[in-house]
């Protein structure tokens, strides 16, 4: 075993000694008439604290069959009532310690006691959480549960966000086209000089040439209009070359009669592979 995995297993057989139920003394010869040893009944403490993590002192019955199958003690239906029975009588659903030890030592044998006290803590499911682990597993979920609820939410608003997304992309797309209408980008680029260096006898060049440069310029309401028929004219034209072309295609007699010829090959393969092929 590595050794890394050494001294995890070592802190957490540390840690599971810390469990209440080892600080207690137990009288089962003269309450249940069981001549235990002290090995044995550390054995069966060790076994109740790896079901008890939480040192509560009691586990509930699913708690009970969980560890059951971690430590591959697996009871038969009648074994597992019967103890069912014997730990829970008053029906309250909690199992003490000395219940859990009483229906284990009527139930199995000293070497399937021996064997599951002796699960290296880590192994089968039995590993105890330190706090770092925890929050980080909670932390995972949160984000986990975050990103789940957001796509439902986007699912359950597609109505709204598809056209809301295309219309972002469509404003995205035609923007520059708009600024080209609406701006006046060569107005930036006058080289008639700073105002500090010009001269009373060029405020009539800078005029004209100031309203040459403006003359490009259209509000945005007609600039918005311009924009989308250049768009929208664009893109009837795009369509309209690609029916046309398909049509001249698919009109060509040639290319008809391969097609017609591929059908029938394509039906052929068919019938040959055992599918029967009706006509129209």
């Amino acid at each position: 075993m590595p050794a890394h995995m050494k001294m995890a297993e070592a802190k957490s057989t540390k840690a599971l000694m810390k469990h209440p139920v080892f600080e207690q003394e137990y009288d089962f010869s003269g309450k249940y008439g069981l001549d235990l040893t002290d090995d044995r009944v550390h054995d069966l403490k060790k076994i109740f604290a790896i079901a008890n993590q939480n040192e509560t002192g009691v586990i509930g019955l699913k708690q009970f069959q969980d560890l059951m199958d971690l430590l591959c003690m697996r009871p038969t239906e009648e074994e597992l009532d019967k103890m069912m029975l014997e730990m829970d009588e008053n029906g309250d659903g909690e199992i003490e310690f000395e219940e859990f030890a009483v229906a284990l030592v009527h139930t199995y044998d000293d070497d399937m006691l021996s064997d599951a006290a002796a699960t290296a803590i880590g192994a089968r499911g039995t590993t105890m959480w330190e706090r770092g682990e925890i929050i980080w597993a909670i932390n995972t979920n949160i984000v986990i549960l975050c990103i789940s609820m957001q796509t439902c939410l986007l699912l359950f608003f597609d109505f709204i966000l598809m056209p809301m997304t295309l219309a972002y992309f469509m404003v995205f797309l035609l923007l520059p086209l708009l600024n080209v209408f609406s701006k006046r980008p060569l107005n930036e680029k006058l080289s008639c000089g700073p105002p500090a260096d010009r001269k009373p006898e060029d405020e009539s060049i800078v005029t004209c040439c100031t309203d040459i440069f403006t003359l490009g310029k259209v509000p945005v309401g007609l600039g918005v209009i311009l924009t989308l028929v250049v768009f929208f004219g664009t893109l009837i034209f795009l369509v309209q070359l690609v029916i046309g072309e398909l049509t001249e295609f698919l009109d060509d007699p040639e290319i008809q009669d391969n097609l017609d010829q591929l059908k029938i090959d394509f039906d052929t393969y068919l019938n040959d592979s055992g599918l029967v092929i009706l006509g129209e």
